[in-house]
């Protein structure tokens, strides 16, 4: 989750005063169902984590005053209201939450101000999604495709908690190519499209774990605007062939340094190649995912002391030849 200094000031005073850092996530109450900010705080050691929650409301007054600062005012009933500022540790981090706010703030236009968007709603009983099978594609690509922000929300966690979700979306996709059905085709795409588009970065693990992505790369081959599409599963495939340079220039012993290195480059050619135009918050997200991976992977390299040590002892090495220097170079980068 992006983390952010938080800073609160209740109304009257003349200072704000410093919460702490904490992990922000767009979540759901647990028993109000009202859409909003969750702040978490578990720095201190001994200390159970404290959650704090900042609903969603048209009169918050949000403002995105740096690229890594976003303030707004909070309603607090019975009280009057308090100001908040989140002082984000990176600008991606800033970028996704601001659009998520945007993307409220804009429903709450299309809604008139009618009071909330996100309170709780008929879609928020849904309990499961409909099978994935071809006769149910139309049903389940509405739902994901006319749902408020909200819904989307929990859309996605029904799919995230649905481990044979995409294992079974894959299946049918490969009978469809089988059948030569380009209409199912065209089907899959919009909803794997549909899919990224809920912004949800436990659905981006399992879309792009190794056992999935090159599944997910060949639905989006299917767009019915770009009929001649090229084959981006060959082009994926062969661009991953770097990984053998990795392995080869040194030996790495944590799979899940190339499971976070594959899911980064995985979000990064999605975004850059299969859908570059996408809605903000999927943008937004889908950057803050890949530089997440992409940070996970520096921190898996830093802890692994033999990696550092052989990794400098070759560079400084006579006995390595240019070629092989810059393969080295290249895992740096």
């Amino acid at each position: 989750m992006p983390r952010a200094r938080l800073f609160m000031r209740e109304a009257g005073d003349d200072d704000f005063v410093e919460f702490g850092v904490v992990q922000v996530a767009v979540d759901h109450h647990e028993d109000k169902g009202e859409l909003g900010l969750l702040m978490v705080n578990g720095r201190h050691k001994n200390k159970k984590k404290k959650h704090v929650f900042f609903p969603f409301l048209p009169d918050n007054n949000y403002k995105r005053t740096t690229d890594t600062c976003i303030e707004w005012r909070q309603s607090t009933p019975p009280a009057d209201y308090c100001y908040l500022a989140a002082h984000f540790l990176s600008e991606n981090s800033c970028s996704y939450i601001w659009a998520i706010i945007s993307c409220v703030q804009r429903e709450w236009h299309a809604n008139n101000h009618e009071g909330s968007v996100y309170s709780r709603s008929a879609s928020c009983d849904l309990m499961e999604l409909p099978p994935v099978d071809l006769s149910s594609l139309p049903l389940l690509l509405k739902m994901i495709l006319e749902c408020n922000f909200s819904d989307k929300r929990r859309i996605a966690k029904l799919i995230a908690q649905d481990t044979e979700f995409f294992l079974k979306l894959s299946g049918l996709s490969r009978t469809l190519e089988d059948s030569a059905s380009i209409d199912g085709l065209h089907l899959i795409y919009q909803l794997v499209r549909g899919i990224i588009l809920l912004s949800n970065h436990s659905v981006f693990d399992q879309m792009l774990s190794d056992e999935i992505v090159r599944n997910t790369i060949g639905a989006l081959e299917y767009n019915p605007e770009n009929p001649k599409a090229e084959n981006h599963r060959i082009s994926y495939e062969n661009d991953l062939k770097k990984d053998v340079i990795f392995r080869k220039a040194l030996p790495v012993e944590n799979n899940a340094v190339f499971t976070n290195l594959h899911q980064s480059y995985g979000a990064f050619y999605i975004l850059d190649v299969m859908l570059p135009n996408l809605d903000e918050v999927a943008i937004a997200s889908l950057k803050l995912y890949a530089h997440t991976k992409s940070t996970m992977v520096r921190w898996f390299l830093e802890d692994d002391l033999c990696f550092t040590q052989e990794l400098f002892a070759k560079l400084k090495s006579d006995c390595i030849s240019p070629g092989s220097k810059v393969d080295l170079v290249f895992v740096l980068v």
